[in-house]
């Protein structure tokens, strides 16, 4: 299977390309995608993507790095879907400096391990991500569908305020964990805002 690492700087984008084989080797695998090897300026360039699993760890920002371009009605994953129709876009590894990908590797073995959140719409395309994911040594979150990422990406912006401005430097990833159980009500996965209450998008699903 070739798995499709891309970056996306809006209205700037470069796909990264890698092979691997399924889940024979994870780490070759994740470190293969990781450690992406050939640099398209264009998407265009990548040729038909169509059912081609793409991971995109885009965070969408202006030209001086300073506020996203794209937020809460839109994501940067979401517009990439857009320039590759039927491509199976996953966002993920997006939330954590690529400076914490070796230490994390390093101490795979170690419990627990730190969350790192994935989203996407496409079942099987969202299993190849929680593998990836896995054999770099994170736990996967499935955060839920693609438009998450609207979330996410900003999400990216707290983390690396806190790994480049902060004291301890870049090596930096997070744990979300769970105290108690509840069952969740209402059909299938939904997003809920801070104060407990369903976003508009969730409850016009859930009709």
């Amino acid at each position: 299977m070739n798995y499709i690492l891309q970056i996306l700087n809006y209205g700037r984008t470069s796909s990264r390309y890698v092979s691997g084989h399924s889940s024979a080797n994870r780490y070759t695998v994740s470190q293969r995608v990781i450690s992406a090897v050939a640099v398209f300026p264009q998407t265009a360039t990548a040729g038909d993507l169509s059912s081609k699993v793409v991971v995109t760890c885009s965070i969408p920002m202006n030209d001086d790095d300073t506020a996203l371009v794209v937020a809460h009605t839109s994501s940067g994953a979401e517009e990439l879907a857009k320039r590759v129709p039927g491509a199976r876009v996953v966002s993920a590894f997006g939330t954590v400096p690529s400076e914490v990908l070796s230490g994390v590797f390093e101490a795979r073995e170690d419990a627990p391990r730190p969350s790192l959140v994935y989203c996407g719409d496409d079942a099987d395309a969202n299993r190849v991500a929680a593998e990836l994911i896995r054999g770099v040594g994170f736990d996967p979150v499935d955060a839920g569908p693609l438009r998450i990422a609207r979330y996410a990406e900003p999400f990216s912006l707290l983390v690396a305020q806190l790994a480049y401005e902060g004291d301890g430097g870049p090596e930096l990833a997070y744990r979300f964990q769970r105290f108690g159980r509840r069952e969740r009500r209402g059909r299938g996965r939904s997003c809920r805002s801070p104060c407990g209450r369903r976003s508009r998008a969730d409850r016009q699903a859930l009709r």
